[in-house]
């Protein structure tokens, strides 16, 4: 593609070169249980829940991992110990199901993109969040804008689909029985 980016390949001019012989790495995901060692230790971030990057939250895993060790040093009034096992306690749930949905977002994204079944869903997932707010949210709103932690918002996603699904079927169902009343109703009436 050097018609696209020729001022990179004067910046780098053995790009094609460096990236052949530079092979990909594999991905993977890392959970650990405790994050914690007494209060000696404690890893955060990408050290205790390394995941796939296609949510694009890992960085603010991370970030989220010191505000609320910040905040249970406060709550729990500077006892480490107690400090690092809550921590450990409450967001090891979370990180596993930050890295669960990253690899649910990645396989979406290899299967999904170019569904219209799945776009009109994420339509529909929009629309109830409009019409629900704080009530309904889309699976992308409470990984990417709110503080609920991942395990938590896959769960509620799963229950939101359930009850989308549900609808669905039972739309289709009424739709079906409607359409069979009025055949019946038309072929009698002959």
């Amino acid at each position: 593609f050097p018609d696209v980016a020729k001022d990179d390949f004067k910046l780098m001019p053995t790009m094609s070169k460096d990236f052949f012989g530079n092979p990909t790495s594999p991905l993977l995901s890392i959970t650990c249980d405790p994050w914690h060692y007494s209060d000696k230790l404690i890893i955060l971030g990408d050290a205790a829940h390394a995941c796939l990057p296609f949510y694009g939250q890992g960085m603010n895993a991370g970030f989220e991992d010191s505000l609320r060790l910040d905040e249970l040093i406060e709550e729990l009034d500077g006892d480490i110990a107690a400090t690092f096992a809550a921590l450990s306690k409450e967001m090891v749930p979370s990180r596993r199901g930050l890295v669960e949905a990253s690899i649910q977002n990645h396989i979406d994204m290899q299967k999904n993109t170019n569904s219209k079944f799945e776009m009109f869903k994420k339509k529909i997932d929009w629309v109830l969040e409009d019409l629900l707010p704080g009530r309904w949210l889309p699976l992308y709103t409470m990984v990417t804008f709110t503080r609920i932690p991942y395990d938590v918002a896959l769960a509620r996603a799963a229950h939101q689909d359930l009850i989308l699904s549900r609808a669905f079927v039972t739309c289709l169902a009424g739709g079906t029985v409607a359409l069979a009343i009025a055949g019946v109703r038309f072929f009698a009436s002959r």
